[in-house]
């Protein structure tokens, strides 16, 4: 070593205490090239890895859809269980590859709140973030999601599938053909109900995203009128599929134990009326509420409690003072986030479900009630006119009084609940979650040149070998 002759010039006792610490050096330096190699070699591989993975989606011979499964970072609201029973009704099919890609394609993200279905046909598509590479997880990471956008566009998927309105950032240079689920206007006909930021979202993207789509879903023809009138879609197929009812009809406790999961809840079976949704403006709520409250007081307070499950959403700073005083006065109870078993037993020991909106695209809570024998009290819109049928009982959203007298007689006539029972099990047996799916995927197959044979539930045709997939 270099400095082995210099240590001749410095005495004998002392070489010790200097030629120690210069070993301990050359050795890190040693170490950390050596390391630094191996680093290098450990990142080309997994980068390597990364771009193998991509080649193999590239090669599916399927037809490919990317999903936007932002939904399940948060308990299942609608969005969330409209996708979430679309992909669970797809997930065993051998003729589709559902691609899904969340908030955060990295396998540092945080996993998502609600696991989403697994089978043959699903592909969850996350990036691996080992140790030991050049750079450390926590950058990799942020690089990873940097380049999210370019990644999706090498996966070359046939379709990308917008469960909600507006593409995430990462779907915006993919190439496919585009198909965005509408599930309402209200950004049109009741914007002054919405979240600001949701507001201007749309206002500024929903314009310029139904431009590029190919297919344009909802949730019912009375809103896929709604989108032709607004001419957001000139260009683009308007579809309407009716979504499925009865997904917890299998959650449905028996009879003994109906009770013992409701008493967990400090509920008694027929004994309360319920709603359910996020409490915000366009669920009409206020109006309910001081109803409700003059209700009782015509009543002497002899009227059942209203039950509300739902998480408090946007512009509810007044609202949410009534919502605290009446379960004060104890004719209100809001038992927080349930599970889907809890919900099933809610539905099914209710008196009736009063849905009073403004405005919906659907209205799933309704026909969730129908599915398990629950009649269904519903404010006289289009949609639920479309949904329900003869199956529900119909009122005036704004008036106060045809409110009362519905609610009267709802609680009072018995033989008017189980006719609205028995009409909304027929009902809802016309609503079918594998009818939705089929439907979904025949306008999935349908916007692109592949997926064409998809559309009668046939096996997508081979993709010749020099296919370009980069269109």
């Amino acid at each position: 070593m270099a400095y082995k002759g210099r240590l001749k010039k410095i005495p004998r006792p002392l070489r010790p205490l200097v030629q120690v610490p210069l070993d301990a050096l050359r050795r890190a330096i040693e170490w950390r090239r050596r390391h630094r190699f191996d680093r290098l070699r450990a990142t080309v591989r997994w980068w390597w890895s990364v771009r193998r993975a991509g080649a193999k989606r590239r090669r599916e011979r399927r037809l490919t859809v990317a999903v936007d499964i932002k939904a399940f970072w948060e308990p299942l609201t609608g969005i969330g269980r409209y996708l979430y029973c679309l992909l669970d009704r797809l997930k065993d099919r051998d003729d589709v590859r559902l691609r899904l890609y969340g908030p955060w394609t990295c396998a540092l993200a945080p996993d998502p709140v609600v696991e989403p279905p697994r089978g043959p046909a699903i592909e969850v598509v996350r990036y691996p973030v080992p140790v030991g590479l050049l750079l450390p997880p926590h950058r990799l990471a942020r690089w990873l999601v940097r380049r999210e956008s370019s990644l999706v566009r090498a996966d070359a998927n046939d379709v990308v599938f917008l469960p909600n309105y507006l593409p995430p950032r990462r779907f915006r240079k993919a190439a496919g053909a585009l198909v965005v689920t509408v599930h309402d206007l209200s950004v049109r006909h009741f914007a002054w109900t919405m979240r600001e930021e949701t507001r201007r979202e749309l206002d500024a993207g929903l314009e310029r995203t139904l431009a590029r789509a190919s297919v344009v879903l909802t949730d019912a023809e009375a809103v896929a009128r709604e989108v032709r009138e607004s001419g957001l879609a000139a260009d683009a197929s308007v579809v309407p599929v009716l979504l499925g009812g009865g997904h917890l009809a299998s959650e449905l406790p028996a009879a003994a134990d109906l009770e013992a999961e409701l008493g967990r809840l400090g509920l008694a079976d027929d004994g309360y009326a319920l709603h359910v949704g996020t409490i915000e403006p366009r669920k009409n709520l206020a109006r309910l509420l001081g109803v409700w409250r003059t209700w009782r007081e015509r009543r002497g307070g002899r009227v059942p409690p209203l039950v509300l499950v739902g998480k408090l959403g946007w512009k509810t700073d007044d609202l949410a003072l009534d919502l605290e005083q009446g379960c004060r006065e104890g004719w209100l109870v809001r038992p927080g986030y349930v599970t889907d078993r809890q919900m099933a037993a809610v539905y099914g020991g209710a008196r009736f479900l009063v849905f009073p909106s403004l405005y919906e695209g659907f209205g799933l809570p309704a026909v969730e009630a129908m599915a398990l024998g629950t009649p269904v009290l519903l404010s006289d819109i289009e949609v639920f006119r479309e949904v329900a049928g003869e199956a529900a009982f119909f009122v005036e959203p704004t008036d106060d009084e045809a409110w009362l007298a519905a609610l009267e007689r709802f609680d009072t006539d018995g033989e008017l609940r189980r006719r609205l029972a028995a009409s909304g099990r027929r009902r809802v047996a016309e609503l079918d979650w594998e009818r939705t799916a089929e439907q979904t995927l025949a306008a999935l197959a349908g916007s692109c040149r592949r997926g064409r044979g998809i559309a009668g539930g046939l096996r997508a045709p081979r993709r010749p070998p020099d296919d370009d997939r980069g269109r």
